[in-house]
This record gives C-alpha cells, structure tokens and sequence, in this order.
C-alpha cells in the first residue's frame, strides 16, 4: 500500500520531469526488501519469536506466528501503522493536487459531486484507507464490521 502511495503520488502530484531509473527493480527491491529486514531483525533479536500455533479445528495443523506481543506490536502492527499513516498523508497530499487541478480549470467544464466523491472513493481504496475500519472491530458492531472490512478491501485493486 506503502508503494501505492508513491506510486500515486508521482501520477498525480510529481507529474513531469519524473524519471526514475529502474523504477520497477527498485520497487521490488523495497516491496519484498523491508519486509524482509524486518523478519530478520525479528530473529536475530528473538529466535523464538516465530512459532507454530495449533489451530482450534484440528490440532494435527499448525502455523507459524510471532508468539510474544511485545514482538508482534513492534514488527507488524507499528510498520502497518506507519504505512497506513504515510498513506493518509499522500490522501490528503493528493486530494488538494486534484483540488487545485479543478480549481483551474476553464470555466465551462464542471463535474459532479458524485464524480468528486468517486475519486475520493477510488483513493481511499487505492491507498487501503479502509484498514481504519479494521482498528474499529470490537464491541457490539464487530462482526458487522469485519465484513465491511473484508468486503472493502478485497476492492483494493479495483478502479
């Protein structure tokens, strides 16, 4: 999601005079790259920090987990934090740039509110903004928002 944003940002915000050798190789290499040092960083500080869970169905299958909490929120929920935040940023980065491009456009073309809330909606999408939902899931409203959650997400990909 993180690449989505620079992505996007370079589209919409950076739009000329952006050339990036081996754009793709290097995209990779962060994709796949980051999280990876951060696997690393876990075993080398905790050997055991990765180990296999039963599952309640049928304890003849197992997967593997981060076993400490301490682990856990420092290696996936803070990187998933500050990617779900760079991405806000790059929303609200990106929404004034169409902002502006609207503002100066000649005076007989107009859209819609619903064009505008399109694009708002797309964006949200696009940059997996909809993993807020995801931080609201307890109480009373928590299965139903699960679902939302699954059901929005698997949209991620759609324009």
């Amino acid at each position: 999601m993180g690449l989505e944003a620079i992505n996007m940002y370079f589209a919409l915000v950076k739009v000329f005079n952006v050339y990036v050798p081996s754009y793709i190789l290097k995209f990779c290499v962060l994709g796949w790259g980051i999280p990876l040092v951060i696997c690393i960083l876990v075993l080398t500080v905790n050997r055991d920090a990765y180990g296999s869970h039963l599952q309640p169905l049928d304890n003849s299958d197992s997967f593997c987990w981060i076993q400490d909490n301490v682990t856990f929120y420092v290696s996936v929920v803070a990187y998933a934090t500050l990617v779900f935040l760079f991405n806000i940023a790059v929303f609200v980065v990106v929404l004034m740039q169409i902002r502006h491009m609207r503002a100066n456009r000649p005076a007989g073309t107009r859209s819609g509110l619903m064009h505008e809330l399109k694009g708002v909606a797309s964006l949200t999408l696009l940059l997996g903004l909809t993993w807020t939902i995801g931080f609201f899931t307890w109480g009373p409203a928590r299965i139903f928002l699960l679902y939302l959650f699954s059901g929005l997400n698997s949209l991620q990909g759609v324009r």
